[in-house]
C-alpha cells in the first residue's frame, strides 16, 4: 500500500483509504502491530507530504480534473473525493499519533515529533488549518434550525453534523493533542493559530 501512495497514481487514494482502514482499530502494541510495521517501512515519508497535499495526496484527484472541468457536477464530486481523500491522510496521522507514545519501540515516538516540527511547524500549521475550517462547518450545521427537538430532530442534526465533517475534527484535534502535549514549540504555535478560532462545537459531538 505504501508504494502504490509512494508513486502517485491512480491507485495512491485507495492505498490512503486502506492504509487508514489498517491503522485505525485499537489494538495491543506488538510485534505485528499495523502502526509498527508502517514505522518500519518508512512510511511517515509518504503521510506527511500527502498531510501537506502533495504526493498521495493529489495523485488521484487533480490528475483527472482537466477533463469537462466546467460541469459543476463533475467539480462537485471531484470536491467531495478529495475531502474523503484528505479523511484518509488524517485518519492514519491520528493513528500513528495515538500509537506513538512515549514508550513505543523503534524510536516512534521521537520520529514523530520530529516530523511535525520539520519544515517550520508546516504540517502543525497545516492540522490548525483543517482544525478551524471543520470546526466551522460543524458548527454551522449543529446550529442549523432543524424546527424541532424530538427523536426525529435529534438524528436529523446528529447525520447533518457528520455529514459537515465531525469525523474529520475528532481526527484532527487527536493529532493536535500530540503535538500540544509532545512539543513545547508545537504548543505555542497551536496556541496562537487557534486563538481566533471560536468555540461552539458541542462536547458532545467531540467526544460522546
Amino acid at each position: 500500500m505504501l508504494k502504490c501512495a509512494r508513486e502517485g497514481k491512480h491507485a495512491a487514494a485507495c492505498a490512503l483509504r486502506v492504509l487508514a482502514a489498517a491503522l485505525a482499530p485499537a489494538r495491543p502494541r506488538d510485534a505485528d502491530d499495523p502502526a509498527r510495521r508502517f514505522f518500519e517501512a518508512g512510511g511517515l515519508k509518504v503521510i506527511f507530504p500527502a498531510l501537506a497535499g502533495r504526493g498521495a495526496a493529489r495523485g488521484a484527484i487533480v490528475g483527472d480534473a482537466t477533463k469537462k472541468s466546467r460541469k459543476k457536477k463533475r467539480k462537485r464530486r471531484l470536491k467531495d473525493e478529495q475531502r474523503d481523500l484528505d479523511e484518509h491522510v488524517v485518519s492514519v496521522v491520528a493513528s500513528l499519533c495515538l500509537y506513538a507514545a512515549p514508550d513505543a519501540p523503534d524510536l516512534a515516538h521521537k520520529r514523530l515529533v520530529h516530523k511535525f516540527l520539520e519544515n517550520g511547524e508546516e504540517k502543525v500549521r497545516e492540522l490548525a488549518r483543517r482544525y478551524a475550517t471543520h470546526a466551522g462547518d460543524v458548527r454551522a450545521a449543529e446550529r442549523a434550525d432543524d424546527g424541532g427537538d424530538d427523536e426525529g430532530a435529534r438524528l436529523a442534526r446528529a447525520a447533518r453534523v457528520l455529514r459537515a465533517g465531525l469525523h474529520a475534527l475528532r481526527l484532527t484535534t487527536c493529532a493536535l493533542a500530540f503535538c500540544a502535549v509532545y512539543s513545547p514549540a508545537a504548543r505555542k504555535t497551536l496556541v496562537g493559530l487557534l486563538a481566533d478560532v471560536p468555540a461552539g462545537v458541542s462536547f458532545f459531538f467531540l467526544f460522546p
